[in-house]
């Protein structure tokens, strides 16, 4: 059987058993990593909110580490985690292995407060780079590459803050104003994919609608952050 055509259920079911060459393993990770991933994002942001004084490390690159580490923490122990799901129906897969990413993170800030490392303070002037004249301050750099993943920029609630500040002086007006704020959240912060957000009905959009969107929202975030750099 097609392991596209398998139900969640079933998938994780027949994974209890499957060697590790067997192709379901694929179709588990490219149906479940990007909602693992947003799992362990959104712990990550709120615990480092909750431990402002620790340093714990670039974003998008631990928020891939530990993403990563979901999948290892589920093969552990002759994949114990993947035999005690008991779940019903689809949706319960994606709370039940959310609830072990969301552990895995703690269990990471558990140990780093273990560690106590101090962390560098983060401001928004901080976020300006002495060097950029041309492309902008260090924030707006990563804002407006196309690679830039979506959680690079959230440094603190004041970046987010005036972050969010621009997209709503893009578009001032009722229906246009709250598309672009839930554009800008989809991409950004939640990492879904030009293609994944136009077939969002509520965004009716087009994928290069989206993409003409997101440009403007980078092109005005770069111009105000590079006028708060002069200021």
């Amino acid at each position: 059987m097609d392991p596209k055509r398998l139900s969640n259920r079933d998938l994780i079911q027949h994974l209890t058993q499957a060697p590790a060459n067997d192709p379901r393993w694929r179709e588990f990770v490219s149906r479940f990593r990007p909602r693992l991933r947003l799992s362990v994002y959104r712990c990550y942001q709120t615990e480092t909110e909750r431990n402002p004084t620790l340093d714990a490390g670039a974003p998008s690159e631990v928020v891939d580490d530990l993403t990563q580490e979901v999948f290892v923490r589920l093969l552990d122990g002759e994949r114990r985690a993947l035999s005690r799901f008991q779940g019903r129906t689809e949706h319960s897969a994606y709370t039940y292995l959310s609830a072990i990413a969301v552990n895995l993170v703690r269990d990471h800030f558990r140990t780093l407060r273990a560690n106590k490392t101090p962390k560098a303070p983060t401001s928004l002037s901080n976020a300006v780079g002495p060097d950029a004249e041309d492309e902008g301050p260090m924030l707006a750099q990563t804002l407006v590459s196309e690679g830039a993943g979506p959680e690079r920029f959230v440094a603190s609630s004041e970046l987010r803050d005036e972050i969010r500040s621009v997209v709503n002086e893009l578009s001032p007006r009722g229906a246009t104003s709250a598309r672009d704020r839930l554009v800008f959240q989809l991409f950004f912060i939640e990492g879904l994919t030009v293609d994944e957000i136009a077939a969002n009905r509520s965004i009716r959009l087009s994928a290069s609608g989206v993409e003409k969107c997101i440009r403007r929202i980078r092109k005005a975030l770069k111009e105000r952050l590079s006028s708060n750099r002069g200021r």
